[in-house]
């Protein structure tokens, strides 16, 4: 049988964080193999923000420029397969990953930045939704609505984040948020208690029978109530609960935190299983595009570390 090559790094993912960190290794001249399976938690979005250079321009022409960039690296590859299966190989410091057509890779480190999926909540219209009419803050000014909505569901169903929630969507509706409990006056009167002396914002406990995108119109979101009647909002905000795409925590074992995200040691960005090292949505909270790149370099500079101070035989300076 043909010896595999063996990669210093195999990156499982190439969004932001992926193609970050194998520019980053690549620049440190290690190998590494990049793997795109095209699924991004954000294609619904379209554009990217908070980029400089790139606010509001589009994600796919983004990805082609960075891949583009990493071609100029000849120890790069990029592959555009979903990888399938990872496991460290018996007796060896290496991993071994799978790709959907059966094709073997070994590499001395993983990094995974493949993300997370949602979980969305059972509210029949939530996924047509989502990216869209729920979150869709910039939209906000595309309409004559001054008013926006949280949908207190799933996580943000806990008064803090509640707020959390609200206090953003007033930035953009100033005086003019509705929060929606669904059905729950019990939740509404906590998060009441919560809210201060005076609240910034109004309560709906109705319950809800589906959210759906205006008629004829790109923004604004309808809440339909169970009883027929409905409010259009320019946005609702919610974030919906998240895991780590899988099947990689249940395959090399990795501990997650109480949010559902890969657990890892700071600032190392190493998971619970030594070796695998992760970037991105899937290591933390705040799931933003930017903050995707600042942890793909950071997990690519501790990834470089490692693999040099194994190489030369020396003592670990973290």
């Amino acid at each position: 049988m043909k010896s595999l090559i063996v990669a210093d790094v195999l990156i499982i993912g190439g969004g932001p964080s992926g193609l970050t960190a194998a520019l980053a290794l690549a620049r440190q001249q290690h190998s590494v193999i990049l793997f795109d399976s095209s699924e991004y938690r954000n294609a619904a979005l379209q554009n990217l923000h908070l980029l400089p250079s790139w606010e509001n321009r589009s994600f796919g022409d983004f990805l082609a420029a960075a891949q583009a960039d990493l071609r100029n690296y000849k120890h790069v590859h990029i592959k555009k397969v979903k990888i399938v299966s990872a496991r460290r190989v018996n007796e060896s410091k290496c991993f071994q990953v799978q790709d959907a057509f059966g094709t073997d890779y070994q590499g001395r480190k993983i990094i995974l930045a493949n993300g997370v999926e949602e979980d969305f909540p059972e509210l029949d219209g939530y996924a047509a939704c989502w990216g869209k009419g729920i979150n869709g803050y910039e939209e906000a000014t595309q309409m004559n609505l001054r008013s926006s909505g949280v949908l207190a569901i799933q996580m943000i169903a806990i008064p803090k984040y509640t707020l959390h929630m609200a206090h953003m969507a007033a930035q953009h509706t100033p005086n003019n948020v509705t929060i929606y409990t669904n059905g729950s006056q019990e939740l509404e009167e906590s998060i009441i208690a919560a809210s201060g002396p005076s609240p910034s914002w109004k309560f709906d406990h109705r319950r809800i029978r589906v959210v759906q995108m205006h008629p004829g119109s790109k923004y604004g979101i309808d809440v339909v109530f169970m009883d027929g009647s409905l409010v259009t909002e320019a946005f609702l905000a919610h974030s919906p609960n998240t895991r780590p795409r899988p099947p990689f925590q249940e395959q090399l074992g990795i501990e997650v935190n109480p949010m559902g995200d890969y657990m890892v040691k700071h600032p190392l960005t190493e998971t619970s299983v030594r070796g695998v090292y992760t970037a991105g949505d899937c290591m933390t909270m705040f799931k933003v595009g930017t903050n995707a790149i600042a942890s793909g370099a950071q997990t690519a500079s501790f990834v470089a570390i490692k693999l040099q101070e194994e190489k030369h035989g020396i003592e670990s300076i973290f």
